[in-house]
């Protein structure tokens, strides 16, 4: 992977992983993670270009920026009595959140892009030659007896 595709992963994984310390414990500036994301997403494209395996993380970039607004403009509001099923939420956000960047992470492993060089020439088009010597296994189809399989 690239640095700023690896800076991108690591931010929203820090991010993610702040849902798993206690609001009062987390610092101030946690919720500027996914902006910083988002800047290093904008950079990586622009500079090193666009790979269609970190759209999920791209993604995520978006969906985490939206998520810590809510949070900021949440933050104002009264808290609200605990009820049994408000642990449900917090329980399974840093879940998602997590397999959501494991799934990120793993991508651009998984679909690997080859560096393909540029044809030289007059037409669009890229050749080459080989040749391949079986040399486990005999000619049988040659006169010379010790001669092996070979393919151009």
């Amino acid at each position: 992977m690239r640095f700023f595709e690896c800076t991108e992963l690591a931010l929203l994984l820090l991010y993610v992983l702040g849902f798993c310390v206690p609001a009062r414990v987390r610092p101030g500036m946690w919720g500027i993670l996914p902006f910083l994301a988002v800047a290093a997403a904008l950079v990586s494209t622009l500079v090193e270009g666009y790979r269609p395996q970190m759209f999920v993380g791209h993604a995520l970039c978006g969906l985490f920026c939206l998520f810590s607004l809510y949070q900021r403009a949440r933050a104002n509001r009264p808290e609200k009595t605990w009820r049994w099923y408000h642990w449900i939420p917090r329980l399974i956000t840093p879940v998602v959140a997590l397999a959501l960047c494991g799934i990120s992470i793993i991508l651009p492993y998984m679909f690997f892009v080859f560096d393909v060089p540029e044809p030289t020439g007059s037409y669009g088009v890229g050749s080459t030659h080989f040749s391949v010597k079986d040399t486990d296994r005999l000619e049988h189809w040659t006169v010379d007896s010790t001669d092996h399989r070979e393919l151009m």
